[in-house]
């Protein structure tokens, strides 16, 4: 699906962010069967894991008030939910937790990075396209010109 898109409108914050997504859920999920046998750790990280690929989601919440700015910040904002959660239920963050979190902020370190690199790198190849461009590989196929939510 990330190389579909991107053959119609190329963006590297979109790659950085799908690719941050896929290697926080892999390593969530790693952890989660490296520590399988400890109940409360296997729970977070499996709750990570759920959460390191909810930023499309969020992400398509968030379009219709024109605020897709926010997503990372609000993923940002679930992930302390648990550490909350922790806080509440065994009056201290738990070990996994800060491991859970300490992953999700890298990873968003890294999407920031990527993001403010190519931010007028990708404002100049936006503005030098048009919308009805034919990007290689869609010759003769039927394809749809806007998204479907537009």
């Amino acid at each position: 699906m990330i190389f579909e898109l991107n053959q119609r409108a190329f963006s590297w914050p979109q790659i950085a962010s799908n690719g941050v997504n896929m290697a926080t859920f892999a390593i969530f999920f790693a952890a989660a069967m490296a520590w399988r046998t400890n109940r409360n750790a296997h729970m977070r990280m499996i709750t990570f894991a759920s959460l390191s690929m909810m930023t499309p989601a969020i992400a398509r919440a968030l379009q219709p008030i024109g605020r897709e700015v926010a997503t990372h910040p609000v993923w940002l904002l679930l992930c302390a939910v648990v550490a909350g959660y922790d806080w509440r239920g065994h009056g201290r963050v738990l070990r996994a937790t800060w491991f859970g979190l300490a992953v999700s902020v890298t990873g968003f370190a890294v999407f920031g990075a990527v993001a403010a690199s190519t931010a007028t790198a990708q404002t100049i190849t936006a503005s030098s396209a048009t919308q009805l461009d034919d990007p290689v590989g869609y010759v003769e196929r039927i394809r749809l010109v806007r998204f479907l939510d537009e």
